[in-house]
């Protein structure tokens, strides 16, 4: 799987999922996730990560070739004890073939999950996010970003314009996401990255965006920057 072909998996439509997503081992698991949610005090943090391994027949020792990470980290992240970052997700999503996006969003809702605040926003659960009535705001300028029109804009930028657009101050921004003024200030001036599982849902929580297409947006911006540095 090459980033193009993962830059396209980004975009199925927002009102239907493509059978490539509902294929993808990773929804498979968010499904999973959500019908076990009472289970999950019982289970480490990161076992998604022991799972998908399995399915995918892998031995730690190969995911480490894979990926470039330590024996000690891998085993951290299975068992909870390291929560890794956007970055390292999107290399593990790599190694793991499943869609970066999709992977990122089951380890969200899983950290959700264990979150009793979090879970009664209804984060994850679209019948219930607080989704702003201009909500296909945000579609429409990652479809201007998926084809091209708008990738040299750093991603604060977006973000600030997104916030601009629903008329969210900086500092309703930062009571609603529970994050600091200061650093939400700094993700908009494209000087903080956002570069955590915590902090994407903070910054989702704050603008009342949906969780998955703010995280394609982010993913989608992450590999471009990364195939420009190629």
């Amino acid at each position: 799987m090459n980033s193009l072909d993962l830059e396209i998996g980004l975009f199925s439509s927002q009102n239907e999922l493509s059978e490539r997503i509902l294929n993808d081992r990773a929804f498979i698991e968010r499904t999973r996730l959500r019908k076990d949610r009472e289970l999950i005090a019982y289970r480490d943090e990161g076992e998604w990560l022991n799972r998908l391994r399995e399915q995918n027949k892998m031995l730690i020792r190969h995911l480490c070739d894979l990926t470039n990470l330590s024996r000690s980290a891998i085993q951290c992240i299975e068992h909870g004890r390291q929560r890794p970052s956007l970055y390292t997700l999107r290399k593990l999503a790599y190694a793991l073939g499943v869609e970066p996006d999709q992977l990122i969003l089951l380890v969200a809702e899983d950290y959700v999950a264990r979150d009793a605040h979090l879970y009664e926003t209804g984060l994850y659960q679209p019948d219930r996010f607080p989704v702003r009535k201009d909500g296909k705001e945000l579609s429409r300028i990652t479809w201007q970003y998926a084809v091209g029109n708008s990738h040299q804009v750093r991603l604060g930028s977006h973000i600030h314009a997104i916030r601009n657009r629903a008329s969210i101050t900086q500092k309703e921004w930062a009571k609603r996401s529970r994050m600091g003024a200061t650093i939400l200030s700094k993700i908009e001036n494209s000087r903080y990255n956002l570069s955590t599982v915590p902090l994407l849902i903070g910054v989702a929580i704050g603008l009342r965006v949906p969780l998955d297409e703010l995280t394609s947006f982010v993913v989608l911006h992450q590999v471009r920057n990364r195939n420009r540095a190629l």
